[in-house]
């Protein structure tokens, strides 16, 4: 029969056991247990001191436990789980022979209980409670007490079973005994090796422990109603995490979080599988190497963790979408796509920089180049009397060095390739629940999605459509595609997780409503789409429906939840609309409190912002009112909370805080996390921190710090202020707390306490005779391009790390050991403990370079080798990560991009635009200006903010370089930035 883990912790035991009737103290060991069976569960119970025997040094393993005995054992358990005794235990009578003048206090309480709670309930309403409790009755007390505490059906559960039973006994116990004995049969709490249960026989003190262990290292309970859990939590995706349950689950009220070490990572959307068994979360940003720790709450009165290791994205294939190869049109260069696959199965081929192409074809002038970020392998021929014919074969190889994973193959020169056929699938917006036009909707927000195939079924990429397709609209005064721009955009949506290709419409100069056909058709094969559009009046606003913000504090700007809907019922998200003659107007009674409906612009929809400017100190209400075009007003009171001052340390950012005796570190204002009265981060800066301990620095914070024992030393100053930090160095072998205390400066220039909360930094420092085991960090790939980095911008560090005999790391003193690298222009510079190729030498030529160093650590005893080799890369640097900065003049606030100016016509520079740009390659370092030769820009859905004859326009999409014109103060357009394959887009505000 099958064995699994069953119910009842080691604290039920305890609690059980413990309240056994034993005569006397207990003994650690017993003279009549040894070789006894049940010798094992008495040991167990005796050294958790659960269990006693008497003073003879005896246990008396076959004394019968009469049945007031075991009345008591299970009475006093169900109080360790916090049971309570009926209060009328001694007025109202359970047992007809338990009664005050014959039982004692505490018989009749725990008779009370088990009574009530069914465990017991004697023969025709007698307890017998000097008789022996025979087995079989002992099986029943067991069942019920696991249904009451555990709350399962043991019973129910194993009738349901099929199982080869070993008790072949159960025929001589009475019938209402014999569904429990088979309980403790299924669960092995009998003893399997024999196959008499003796249910008629009384139960012995040996017996009842034995019974008493194996419930313990059982768990009944989890077997018949498994507690909830997270079965697995791993990466699926590049930017996807899959998590399974052990069961069926409600996710409706579930909060998920997710973190990197000590850094959130944004979850951007939760899809819940139909089964209620799992969930994908989809992050909105890819992920990396690390541990990622889930933090699962609001299921099942519970919070769940589970930790899990993601790897890199890396290629694990390479496949070629086509058999044929594509000619431009003069017929000397040939496009062949390619597709890099990640281990998720997913197509990662505009990430992946470090490829290279090969073929055959030879020659001065000819070659082989990879496009990156269109997925194309392009080979030129030399001269236009050796072009490409149709059916010419060219062999080809890719691959990828980062993997070493390639593909080859044999493909065909084709006719050129032509758009031959579009389809256009739906009209669609992200802005509105329902894509529906109306006169006063944002046209440019509005898209035809389609697919555009060549002659070779293959997808035409959007930039290429334009030029093979003639498109038409029936009636441009109700719709148009061409105002202000020179050709109709094609571009790409992610529309339901995928790119789609999408036909942006324009407003008209003069709108109406009506109906209008957009025609689409191929120049090479007269293949026409058309898409009927209808352009509706303009629906207003109707009604509009407030959300208490989760915390409005002074001087700051809140998000205020609301939901507007148009007179059809139907919710408006369009923040232009809103701010429309026809939208909503909020305003408040605070002068200090204004509201502002911005578009959200990595959603686009219309978000309500409170800003308040008057940093008060206390709370007051404040009345927000809503007004819209149809006169209907919403009011709702706010509570600005007073600003925000630090309050507790809760943290120091410093990971390795142990010491080797004559080694330091520094404790600074970076080193704090700081949360405010609401329990938020409040960074301390050089703005909000004093200088100094005086009256000019009143309201500033400082941080004093102080060791409690003699371990550290701590340098003259022990305050952490806006110019000085706290140097802490190990002294002595041993333990210290550093206590951190932030203190704010009174107007007379005195530091007092912020709160009563004192942070502690627990501290270690060994010495070198306790290190047991050296380390050496692993040290990342190293950039070898002396004509690019003569300033060593690549070096990589080089930690060794100690472990002490205690179990703590210590990072070990760069003077305790000598690196030796096995290249001579491979370099180790002790004073900044780092290794990199010398400036002037370039000692990688084409393939990886793999160099040994070793560290010989002057250890206590003998020295101590490390060994480990190190990567020299020739891979260019590109576009890892990319991300907003504010930069000349152009500032980033909740990722939306502000150009200043002050007069009524702006210029815009190109230049401060992809200044604006925060450019991170694979190995870290910021290359932001080298490459911004390499971005192109896009710049869409140019908005008039006050409608008059100035148009907003621009020029150039898709280049390095815009050129606008028409920009006023007010205007706004989403800007796209593309490098290296990588893409983000923001809204751009002008002079506001």
């Amino acid at each position: 029969m099958r064995t699994q883990s069953k119910f009842l912790t080691s604290a039920v035991v305890v609690a059980v056991a413990s309240a056994a009737v034993v005569p006397t103290v207990s003994a650690a060991s017993f003279k009549d247990m040894k070789g006894n069976t049940h010798e094992e569960a008495v040991r167990a119970l005796v050294n958790a001191g659960v269990i006693n025997g008497y003073l003879d040094g005896t246990f008396k393993p076959n004394k019968t436990l009469t049945r007031s005995d075991v009345v008591k054992l299970v009475g006093k358990y169900l109080v360790s789980e916090g049971y309570r005794a009926p209060a009328d235990y001694r007025t109202k009578t359970r047992f007809s022979d338990v009664t005050p003048t014959n039982s004692g206090d505490e018989l009749m309480k725990y008779a009370a209980m088990v009574w009530d709670h069914g465990i017991l309930d004697g023969t025709n309403g007698m307890l017998f409670a000097k008789e022996a409790m025979t087995r079989e009755d002992m099986a029943i007390a067991l069942v019920r007490l696991i249904h009451v505490v555990e709350g399962v059906d043991a019973v129910s559960y194993v009738a349901k079973q099929q199982f080869n039973g070993d008790v072949k006994d159960l025929k001589y116990a009475k019938a209402i005994a014999r569904p429990y004995i088979l309980v403790l049969d299924y669960f092995d709490i009998t003893n399997p090796a024999l196959d008499k249960f003796n249910p008629k026989s009384a139960l012995t003190r040996g017996q009842f422990a034995s019974f008493l262990h194996r419930i313990s290292i059982e768990k009944i309970g989890d077997v018949i109603a498994p507690k909830v859990a997270i079965a697995d939590f791993k990466a699926t995706g590049s930017n996807t995490f899959t998590m399974t349950f052990n069961q069926e689950i409600e996710l409706k009220n579930a909060t998920f979080y997710v973190q990197k070490g000590n850094s959130h990572v944004s979850i951007s959307n939760v899809e819940i599988a139909k089964d209620k068994k799992s969930a994908k979360l989809i992050m909105s940003s890819k992920l990396t190497a690390g541990d990622y720790t889930l933090t699962l709450s609001g299921v099942a009165n519970s919070v769940f963790t589970k930790t899990t290791a993601v790897q890199n994205e890396t290629a694990s294939s390479i496949e070629f979408p086509t058999d044929y190869a594509t000619p431009n049109s003069t017929g000397n260069k040939v496009r062949i796509p390619y597709i890099v696959v990640n281990q998720y199965g997913e197509n990662m081929t505009s990430t992946v920089r470090n490829v290279v192409a090969s073929s055959n074809i030879s020659g001065a002038g000819s070659g082989t180049t990879v496009n990156y970020s269109e997925g194309i392998i392009e080979i030129t021929k030399a001269t236009r009397d050796s072009n490409f014919k149709t059916g010419d074969k060219i062999s080809l190889t890719i691959t990828d060095r980062t993997t070493s994973i390639s593909k080859s193959k044999v493909v065909k020169v084709a006719s050129k390739s032509q758009v031959a056929e579009v389809k256009i699938t739906s009209l669609y917006t992200p802005y509105t629940q329902s894509a529906s036009l109306n006169v006063d909707s944002t046209y440019e927000n509005f898209y035809l999605v389609l697919t555009a195939k060549d002659q070779y079924g293959l997808e035409v990429s959007p930039q290429d459509i334009a030029n093979d397709v003639v498109v038409a609209v029936s009636d441009t005064s109700v719709i148009d595609i061409n105002w202000s721009v020179s050709s109709p955009i094609f571009s790409q949506l992610m529309i339901d997780r995928k790119n789609q290709t999408v036909l942006q419409l324009k407003e008209p100069r003069n709108k109406k409503r009506g109906k209008t056909i957009i025609s689409i058709t191929s120049r090479s094969t007269g293949k026409t789409a058309m898409y009927e559009v209808t352009v509706g009046e303009g629906v207003g606003t109707d009604t509009v429906v407030f959300g208490a913000p989760k915390l409005a504090v002074a001087g700051e700007k809140t998000e205020v939840p609301f939901i507007v809907y148009g007179p059809d019922g139907k919710e408006v998200l369009d923040a232009s609309l809103l701010n429309s003659a026809n939208g909503v107007k909020v305003t408040s009674n605070d002068k200090h409190v204004k509201t502002v409906i911005e578009k959200d612009p990595l959603t686009g929809k219309a978000k309500l912002f409170l800003i308040d400017t008057s940093n008060a100190t206390t709370d007051r209400q404040v009345l927000l009112t809503a007004t819209t075009a149809n006169n209907k007003m919403t009011t709702m009171l706010v509570t600005v909370r007073a600003k925000a001052q630090a309050s507790w340390i809760t943290a120091t950012k410093n990971s390795e805080p142990n010491l080797i005796v004559g080694e330091s570190f520094t404790l600074s204002k970076e080193s704090l996390v700081v949360n405010d009265q609401y329990g938020r981060e409040f960074v301390l800066t050089d703005s909000n921190l004093a200088t100094a301990v005086n009256s000019k620095n009143a309201g500033k914070y400082v941080v004093n710090v102080e060791a409690m024992d003699g371990s550290v030393a701590l340098s003259s100053n022990h305050l952490i202020t806006a110019k000085s930090a706290v140097t802490v160095t190990g002294k002595y072998k041993g333990s210290d707390v550093l206590l951190l205390t932030l203190q704010q400066i009174d107007a007379r220039g005195v530091a007092r306490n912020v709160n009563s909360g004192i942070y502690q930094l627990n501290v270690k420092v060994t010495d070198k005779e306790s290190i047991v085991h050296y380390e050496l960090k692993k040290i990342d790939a190293i950039y070898d391009n002396p004509a690019k980095d003569s300033s060593n911008r690549y070096a990589r560090e080089l930690i060794v790390y100690g472990l002490s005999t205690d179990g703590y790391k210590v990072v070990i003193p760069a003077s305790e050991y000598t690196v030796i690298t096995g290249h001579n222009d491979l370099i180790y510079n002790a004073t900044t403990g780092t290794i990199y190729v010398r400036g002037d030498k370039d000692i990688v030529y084409k393939d990886d370079l793999y160099i040994p160093i070793t560290v010989v650590v002057n250890a206590d005893r003998e020295p101590v080798t490390l060994n480990q080799t190190v990567t020299l890369t020739k891979a260019e640097p590109y576009a890892s990560t990319i991300e907003l900065q504010s930069a000349n003049g152009l500032t980033v606030q909740d990722q939306i991009l502000h150009i200043p100016g002050t007069k009524a016509n702006v210029n815009i520079s190109s230049s401060n635009l992809k200044a604006a740009l925060k450019i991170t390659d694979q190995y870290g370092e910021d290359i932001s200006k080298s490459t911004s030769n390499r971005i192109i820009l896009t710049a869409t859905n140019l908005k008039n903010s006050n409608n008059d004859s100035t148009v907003p326009q621009v020029s150039g999409n898709g280049t390095n370089t815009l050129t606008f014109t028409g920009i006023q103060r007010g205007d706004s357009f989403f800007l796209t930035y593309f490098v290296d394959g990588k893409t983000l887009t923001t809204f751009v505000v002008v002079g506001q």
